[in-house]
């Protein structure tokens, strides 16, 4: 009997059964008694799977994990950054400071330059990045004491910028001098106006070439500076190549004016000439496109209406700016400003009376003194 046959260990030949199953399918059996001819269903074995993952999904799913944990941790740290204070995310900030160099390499006082401004400002906690906006032309207007002229290239200057002394390095965005042309055009208006009449007409246009060589190369500084978003530097400072400090410059006392408004120039009250010093300006971002571009393109423009006060580059440039809504202010915070010249050795040397503090001419024409 069937019933006798379960859980019991024998063979099927001892009860005369068979066993009885589909064709291609031994987990589907059941039992026939070879006597009697019935047949009894028999116990279903455990039908068994193996699944196998192609590796392409596996891959697939590994990948997805990994990117939403990304995404998590993203989250999590963008929730806690925005808990951190703004101030101290301030003095993490790297304050960097755009430096531009105008003029000509035969001219660049560049140790001065390095000694008196660049290492001063890593020592108050700022990062100067330099660009050297310098031609290898030797034009001159005024007679100068010592007509050698120095044979420093730009490569030479740049070089001993980025491996400068006293173990400071400054990180030089030029990679190679300028060009500017080698007969500018000049504006008709503005060479009438010019002071020196007692001069040749012919010296009068060379002076004013040089003027246009000289808009020119402050238009390019600009092309350094727009690489990067206005945030990026936390201002900028123009100075020409053959002037320095007699000191090292203290940014301490001259920053905070130049914090109070927007489109800002600070430049010396000293060697105005009835305009505005233009040995060195320092200046905020927002305006720094006005600045650098301005008076380069005014200049080409004979449209634009010169202002009748204008005589000298110092003079063109303060009614540039003004007229275009910069704020040029005028600090004595920035005087002490050492023009260079070659001796007959080639070296270079403070020029005539440049070891005079006080200033030349007075500053009666001021009316925004800092």
């Amino acid at each position: 009997q069937p019933k006798t046959l379960r859980g019991v260990a024998t063979s099927f030949k001892a009860y005369n059964i068979e066993m009885v199953c589909l064709r291609g399918d031994h987990q589907n059996c059941s039992y026939k008694s070879k006597t009697s001819g019935s047949v009894f269903p028999g116990r279903k074995k455990r039908r068994t799977y193996n699944f196998r993952i192609p590796k392409t999904t596996v891959y697939v799913l590994i990948s997805t994990a990994t990117i939403l944990y990304y995404c998590y941790c993203v989250h999590v740290y963008s929730s806690n950054l925005q808990k951190i204070p703004a101030s101290f995310l301030d003095q993490q900030r790297q304050k960097r400071v755009f430096v531009c160099i105008t003029g000509q390499a035969s001219r660049l006082v560049l140790q001065n330059q390095i000694d008196t401004l660049l290492i001063p400002m890593q020592q108050q906690g700022y990062e100067p990045e330099v660009a050297l906006a310098v031609t290898e032309t030797t034009y001159t207007t005024n007679a100068v004491n010592g007509k050698s002229v120095n044979k420093q290239t730009f490569q030479n200057a740049r070089q001993h910028l980025v491996d400068s002394a006293n173990n400071s390095t400054f990180p030089c965005l030029s990679q190679k001098p300028i060009v500017v042309e080698e007969k500018p055009k000049v504006n008709e208006q503005y060479l009438k106006q010019m002071d020196k009449k007692e001069e040749s007409k012919e010296w009068q246009r060379h002076r004013v070439e040089n003027h246009a060589r000289q808009y020119e190369t402050l238009a390019q500084c600009y092309q350094y500076l727009a690489k990067h978003p206005p945030e990026y530097y936390e201002f900028g400072i123009r100075i020409r190549e053959d002037v320095s400090f007699e000191e090292p410059l203290n940014l301490q006392y001259i920053l905070p004016q130049l914090s109070r408004t927007k489109r800002t120039i600070l430049t010396s009250d000293c060697r105005t000439h009835g305009g505005m010093n233009d040995r060195l300006a320092i200046f905020s971002i927002d305006g720094a496109k006005d600045y650098f571009t301005l008076p380069h393109q005014k200049f080409l423009d004979e449209n634009y209406s010169i202002d009748p006060s204008v005589k000298n580059p110092e003079t063109y440039l303060l009614s540039t700016y003004t007229t275009n809504s910069l704020n040029v202010k005028f600090t004595n915070k920035l005087r002490g400003l050492i023009k260079y010249v070659t001796n007959d050795k080639g070296q270079f040397v403070p020029a005539r009376k440049e070891n005079i503090r006080h200033c030349p001419r007075g500053v009666k024409h001021i009316l925004n003194m800092a």
